[in-house]
């Protein structure tokens, strides 16, 4: 995939250059790696289940392993030669598990933040105009640096910020492309109602367009939206419910109505947009607070139709009446931690932006006319069954509970001289643990800004340190020895600590262990058949990667809340944060599962208290 596709201005060398001068991404030893392999799947064995798995990964190393491992450093080196995209050994296939995915980019890929608006609700009765005029206006801004090249360096790779806005996803048959307009476009789209409404940012000479006179355009957007039950777009049939459904069935849509030119051209306004702003006319706060918020962002409720007034094939601001914001990312180019650069980047322009002073009652202006849009009878049908899809398999099946524990933080848990991420991960499997009599394969994301075109990388929270921990604290008279109860969750932390170190420094394992398996799967360097390569083929090779337990911590103080579907039958998804004083998280599971969230929200609680009570 040409990442650089369109992109020759500033953003396309914020892309493609290395001006921070950051390393390249390394590839571990490979011994180093499969003792780790190895140590991470002590927890999922028996003695003589681990034993067999040793003399699997022996034959790995000792047969086939090296001469993968050569291939790989020699394509890497290849790849370090070019001086192009992919600029690591997993850039590539990572991409493609992004693009190739089938399911819909609705809950399992986009995650969701609700943010801390500088105005909310109860301060100000224009909340969501005043909201949403700052945070464009502080986005068109945002647009004009990037475009300087002058972003501030926070010394974390920046590459990803050249997609932050601009982006959009375009569904295929078999796999989506990405396109990139960041360098070339002035305009946002706001969507209310389900009607898509084309808004400059930036005038004529390049410059932002003022929060107020952005407030007056979506004063007059609202006012116009209000007088229509389904929207002066007509019609109950809106395109956004489209973008939920599974790639390959949007892909069969999309094409169809790109048939007709004037569908053709409202989609590539939609999708030429400097990101989408949504204007939901509902009050999340009276409707069910942050849960309903949380579900709105996730995949659109059918509480006001939201799910009508989403585009999830692009970055979305989603504005409420009672002022929530809320942003869903769409995840394939970029991931938590440039988001988090961004919104740091952005924040003192929105606050500025927001208090900007105005009367909103006294704006004037007309509407624009919303994008036009030929929707025939299979159109009308296909957003029918979108709309049937997310009631079902969408909103039906997600299980989201919210936990704000706000009983202690990141200040206590310093006093015991423990990492606080570190407490939080064994917290979360003596939870499971608690609820399922089985450890929780577990998936903690590790950002890996320290280099160049760094994406993510894997920390096992799953190893034997955590599962000694949660086994003596499942014991029957646990509580009778709390030294050593704490010596263990010493042990367990420090473990975590050490395996994220890694994972941070480029020597995880999980990426490596794909491209080791590619090496044979997509490049042929090896028969599939050969001697020593029964590993990869035996199912614990699987299960050790199977996320039972999928977590991401992005604290941020911007970020009120954040969320994110889980990634597997029978798991569990944890966004969380860690605060001071309290560590807020949204938990995930499917209904149809042998799960609860709200099962979940209570052992996680309890568990966090048991930790503590170590202490007191």
């Amino acid at each position: 995939m040409a990442l650089n596709h369109g992109m020759k201005g500033s953003l396309g060398r914020l892309l493609n250059v290395n001006h921070q001068n950051l390393p390249r991404l390394p590839i571990p030893a490979l011994g180093q790696t499969l003792t780790r392999y190895l140590d991470s799947l002590r927890p999922l064995t028996t003695d003589a289940e681990f034993a067999a798995q040793a003399k699997l990964v022996k034959a790995f190393e000792e047969g086939p392993g090296a001469k993968l491992q050569a291939s790989l450093l020699e394509r890497d080196a290849g790849y370090a030669k070019a001086g192009g995209h992919p600029y690591f050994h997993f850039e590539g296939y990572w991409d493609e598990a992004y693009l190739a995915a089938r399911c819909p980019n609705t809950i399992h890929i986009n995650p969701f933040y609700v943010l801390n608006p500088p105005v909310k609700g109860a301060a100000q009765p224009h909340a969501m105009i005043r909201n949403a005029a700052g945070y464009m206006n502080a986005a068109a801004k945002w647009v004009v640096t990037a475009r300087k090249a002058e972003l501030q360096d926070d010394g974390g790779d920046m590459s990803q910020l050249a997609m932050w806005l601009g982006t959009a996803r375009l569904p295929g048959a078999t796999r989506d492309t990405l396109k990139f307009y960041g360098e070339e476009s002035s305009h946002v789209v706001v969507v209310c109602k389900g009607d898509f409404f084309k808004v400059d940012v930036l005038d004529a000479a390049g410059a932002p367009v003022a929060a107020k006179d952005l407030a007056a355009s979506l004063k007059a957007i609202v006012d116009l939206q209000k007088g229509s039950e389904f929207g002066v777009g007509g019609g109950v049939e809106k395109l956004g419910p489209l973008t939920s459904l599974p790639r390959d069935q949007w892909s069969e849509v999309r094409c169809a109505l790109e048939a007709d030119a004037t569908n053709a051209a409202g989609l590539a306004a939609i999708d030429s947009a400097l990101t989408v702003i949504a204007l939901d006319l509902t009050d999340g706060a009276r409707d069910g607070g942050l849960q309903s918020v949380s579900d709105s962002l996730i995949h659109g409720s059918t509480v006001g139709a939201t799910y009508r007034n989403r585009w999830y094939d692009k970055h979305q601001v989603v504005f409420d009446a009672a002022g929530t914001v809320g942003v869903v990312f769409e995840h394939s180019p970029a991931d938590g931690g440039s988001w988090n650069k961004a919104l740091t980047d952005m924040w003192a322009d929105y606050a500025a932006g927001v208090q900007e002073v105005y009367e909103v009652d006294a704006l004037g202006g007309k509407a624009a006319a919303p994008l036009a849009f030929n929707i025939d009878d299979a159109a009308k049908k296909a957003v029918h069954s979108a709309e049937a899809y997310i009631r079902k398999e969408l909103e039906g099946e997600l299980d989201l509970e919210i936990l704000n524990f706000d009983d202690f933080g990141k200040t206590e848990v310093k006093k015991w001289k423990l990492s606080p991420d570190a407490v939080c991960q064994v917290a979360f499997q003596l939870a499971y643990q608690k609820l399922h009599q089985t450890p929780g394969v577990t998936y903690e994301a590790c950002a890996m800004r320290g280099f160049f075109h760094g994406r993510t990388e894997t920390i096992r929270s799953l190893h034997p340190a955590s599962a000694a921990f949660v086994q003596a604290m499942l014991a029957k008279n646990h509580l009778s020895d709390k030294d050593a109860l704490k010596d263990l969750l010493r042990a367990s932390c420090a473990a975590q600590s050490e395996l994220a170190k890694a994972a941070a420094t480029g020597q995880g394992i999980d990426r490596h262990l794909m491209s080791l398996q590619k090496e044979v799967t997509a490049h042929n360097v090896l028969p599939e058949g050969t001697a020593g390569l029964e590993m990869f083929a035996d199912p614990l090779f699987g299960k050790s990667k199977d996320w039972t337990l999928s977590t991401s911590n992005v604290t941020h103080p911007a970020v009120h809340l954040f969320g994110f579907g889980p990634v597997t039958t029978g798991g569990y998804g944890y966004g969380y944060m860690i605060f001071n004083d309290n560590i807020p998280m949204c938990l995930t599971s499917w209904r149809s599962d042998p799960t609860s969230s709200a099962d979940m929200r209570r052992a996680v609680h309890d568990s966090l208290h048991e930790i503590r009570h170590l202490f007191l």
